[in-house]
């Protein structure tokens, strides 16, 4: 009697053995060139290895049955005739989804998957939406460029090294969820309409934002290196948390850019720059700067800007502007009995002969023009000396 259950019992047991030293779930690489190879997976729970998608897998999709556990990576390269791939039961990966040259996949369907070691796609020309039901909250890094993909939805991470978004022309909606930021986030090129929302990013080690339409940081308290916005169109840079930039600090031809306020900023590491962002009129945003590590310099329209609590300044200050502007609070910074300024200062508004009225507001008309030859000289020299330094800085900044 007992025996007609352990006949059962054992063959079960054997089939478990049986799976989990199955050398089809163990390789060092599968290649997968049609479903048939996929099919030959269907028993593995947990496969050990990588699994790539062969170049030369016919038209249609692939789909990775039963796998529930990749150690290793996902690799799809030039499958020009892969147009879905799917893995329902998968949760996690390992190692990288690293997806190059798949012009025709429309359909990426991991409903389970919530970890993977990184991802990395380029040109996915297809595919413009993610079926990533569970949502991948675990990643290092994140690397997509251009792809068809309209939002980020179903990559939603609470903390990543390196975060990377380019040349997707479509993407118009980047919210995910992430605290940390330990290396970089790099947005470039995307959709003239991408808004940027991460409301609970505390630190970053390096960002760099270019064309984009809207940017939320609203918890972000510390960029241990550079913090640079480029290009963009939104109106609006407000970050009420920053307190600290190590790096430099850059606004470089945002177009539509009206108020910038970062009210509680009192260190940046590096330079201030502000340059070429034709509508920012005030620059007042800044009332507990304190230090720069190197030059501060401001250039464009503005008829107001201040730096109340600015105390040391490595670098040199430059400011320069088109319109009416009382020079005498920034020209005292350079001042031998307050020493804010530790190199040259240099201030200019527009040129238009009327008289300063020393009233102590920043905003209002220029500095009289006058003054000898030799003094015209002098300013000259000074000018040229600080505007090679910003732009030597503008430069180091661009190329980021």
């Amino acid at each position: 009697m007992l025996a007609n259950y352990l006949v059962p019992a054992l063959a079960v047991l054997g089939m478990v053995s049986g799976a989990s030293t199955n050398p089809a779930c163990k390789q060092t690489k599968v290649t997968i060139s049609s479903q048939s190879d996929a099919d030959e997976l269907n028993g593995c729970s947990t496969f050990t290895g990588d699994i790539e998608i062969s170049a030369k897998v016919p038209s249609g999709g692939i789909a990775l049955n039963g796998i529930e556990q990749l150690n290793g990576d996902l690799i799809a390269n030039n499958a020009v005739k892969l147009t879905s791939l799917s893995a329902t039961e998968l949760g996690s990966i390992s190692g990288t989804i690293k997806f190059t040259s798949l012009t025709t996949m429309s359909s990426l369907e991991f409903p389970k998957l919530s970890s993977v070691g990184a991802i990395s796609w380029t040109t996915l020309n297809a595919l413009q939406q993610l079926a990533f039901t569970t949502g991948v909250t675990k990643a290092k890094s994140v690397f997509i460029t251009d792809t068809a993909l309209t939002t980020l939805d179903g990559i939603n991470l609470a903390t990543v090294d390196n975060f990377e978004i380019t040349n997707n022309a479509y993407l118009r909606e980047i919210e995910t969820q992430v605290g940390n930021i330990s290396q970089a986030l790099i947005i470039n090129n995307n959709g003239p309409d991408l808004k940027l929302t991460f409301p609970n990013l505390i630190w970053a080690q390096n960002m760099t934002v270019r064309n984009v339409s809207s940017l939320s940081i609203p918890s972000l308290t510390k960029v241990k290196s550079t913090l640079g916005i480029y290009g963009s169109y939104m109106e609006s840079v407000i970050a009420p948390n920053l307190t600290s930039v190590g790096g430099d600090l850059a606004f470089v031809a945002d177009s539509s850019l009206t108020n910038i306020s970062m009210p509680l900023l009192k260190t940046i590491g590096g330079g201030l720059l502000i340059a070429n962002n034709t509508k920012l009129l005030d620059i007042t945003g800044f009332p507990a700067l304190e230090s720069a590590g190197g030059a501060v310099s401001i250039s464009g329209n503005f008829t107001k800007a201040a730096f109340p609590s600015l105390k040391d300044v490595k670098g040199t200050f430059n400011a320069q502007t088109s319109a009416k502007f009382s020079c005498n609070e920034f020209n005292k910074l350079g001042d031998d009995s307050t020493q804010v300024v530790k190199a040259e200062v240099y201030c200019k508004g527009q040129s238009d002969n009327v008289s300063d009225t020393p009233d102590g507001d920043t905003s209002g008309e220029t500095d009289e023009e006058g003054g000898d030859e030799k003094e015209d000289a002098a300013a000259g020299i000074k000018a040229s000396t600080v505007l090679v330094a910003a732009m030597a800085i503008a430069g180091g900044l661009l190329a980021l």
